[in-house]
């Protein structure tokens, strides 16, 4: 998951932006219209999102809640050259990973892909572990269910601290 999609309407941005990244060893596709982004992410491999928040047909915070109601998980990194504290904080809400306010530190805002991509390796870890763990639950027989309960149940009585009791 290497994969940066970088969706900004300024040509001269995602131009720079692409370049960077590409010298950081990135796989970019750029979008110059975010309806356009919209309309392919669902095909799209896994990667993160450079979005930037002023756009005219559509806006980040859209394209965000967007990607939110199709439960699409790729973390997203805002981008704006009008930011201000209330912008900030509901692009955090909407689900952005982070915020930056152009002109940026490139050096800050590979440093914060580099951070997403892990960040998402882990959290697909534990997904895949989640419903590795949920399909071999769903499979045991009533009888493995109660002896899977029944081993639950002491482990949790052996890990509860012991309570010093009164001597009467």
């Amino acid at each position: 998951m290497n994969n940066i999609y970088i969706v900004d309407d300024d040509d001269a941005v995602r131009g720079s932006l692409s370049m960077l990244l590409r010298s950081e060893d990135f796989e970019v596709v750029a979008f110059g219209n975010p309806a356009e982004f919209v309309a392919k992410v669902d095909a799209l491999e896994e990667g993160c999102v450079v979005l930037d928040l002023c756009m005219p047909e559509m806006s980040g915070m859209e394209v965000m809640e967007e990607l939110q109601k199709r439960d699409i998980k790729m973390p997203v990194v805002c981008i704006t050259g009008h930011g201000d504290i209330p912008t900030a904080v509901k692009a955090l809400k909407v689900g952005a990973y982070d915020f930056l306010e152009k002109p940026f530190d490139s050096t800050m805002l590979i440093g914060i892909l580099k951070e997403c991509i892990a960040d998402r390796k882990d959290k697909q870890q534990v997904e895949l572990f989640e419903t590795t763990a949920k399909e071999a639950v769903a499979s045991l027989t009533p009888r493995e269910h109660e002896v899977l309960k029944g081993m639950v149940l002491s482990l949790i009585h052996i890990s509860e601290p012991t309570r010093p009791r009164l001597i009467s």
